[in-house]
């Protein structure tokens, strides 16, 4: 029988990363704090999540079923009241949609799975953005790059805990395509500087990082530190980016 904190707190230790990226590229693009309310109806649907594929029936786990259910639906009107902007709605339902898949446990899911996560914390963020008031443009590139690093990551975070040249080749390409994708959006001048350079830094980092010479603990606490961490300069050169941009 699922424990209440088995209840409570995510068994994947990447949700409070995908959360984090979320609010961290989500928030500052708006001119208020108005989408903060749907990072806790995220955070419910993650504990909603948890009571669904516990395992036994329990008080503990009907009483968390109920509350999260209620959290969740109580975040999403406090923005419905608190945002001017309604087309917010529309993104978390996409994030919504876009989420089922990741509700049913898979073990050994292929990397190309996981990083499908990236579409629905994408669309969380471009609906947090929106409910702050920023500018369509605005969030949807907000999305798009935040989008971009949460795929690159993933064989990366392989790269680091199986080893092997296949994930570090992956992992060195996603980031190049990501690259290339941020020169384009720069050269087009739909963002500024920042975004380019934020995703050329991360490149040089993903080299380094799967280098087979670089001395380094594979322990997934020290890897989600670590990931923590860049969310804090990918966000800064995003934020940069886009308000240095056309939109």
């Amino acid at each position: 029988m699922a424990s209440l904190r088995d209840l409570l707190l995510p068994r994947e230790h990447g949700i409070w990363g995908l959360l984090a990226g979320a609010a961290l590229v989500g928030l500052p693009p708006g001119h208020d704090l108005a989408g903060l309310p749907l990072l806790g109806a995220a955070l419910a649907g993650v504990v909603l999540r948890q009571a669904c594929i516990g395992k036994g029936a329990s008080v503990a786990r009907a009483l968390v079923l109920v509350l999260a259910a209620a959290s969740a639906a109580g975040c999403i009107l406090a923005t419905i009241w608190a945002a001017g902007d309604r087309s917010w709605e529309a993104w978390l339902i996409g994030a919504g949609c876009c989420g089922v898949p990741m509700l049913v446990p898979i073990p050994g899911r292929p990397w190309w799975g996981s990083a499908l996560v990236a579409l629905p914390t994408g669309l969380l963020a471009g609906a947090i953005a929106i409910a702050g008031g920023a500018p369509l443009a605005t969030a949807g590139l907000a999305a798009i790059a935040l989008a971009m690093h949460q795929i690159s990551i993933v064989p990366l975070v392989r790269a680091q805990t199986r080893g092997g040249p296949l994930w570090s080749a992956l992992a060195i390409d996603l980031h190049i395509l990501a690259l290339l994708i941020a020169i384009g959006l720069w050269a087009s001048g739909w963002v500024g500087s920042g975004i380019p350079l934020v995703f050329a830094l991360g490149l040089a980092r993903t080299a380094w990082l799967v280098d087979k010479r670089t001395p380094m603990s594979i322990s997934p606490m020290r890897i989600g530190a670590t990931e923590m961490a860049w969310l804090l300069v990918l966000a800064t050169g995003i934020h940069y980016g886009l308000r240095d941009g056309a939109c």
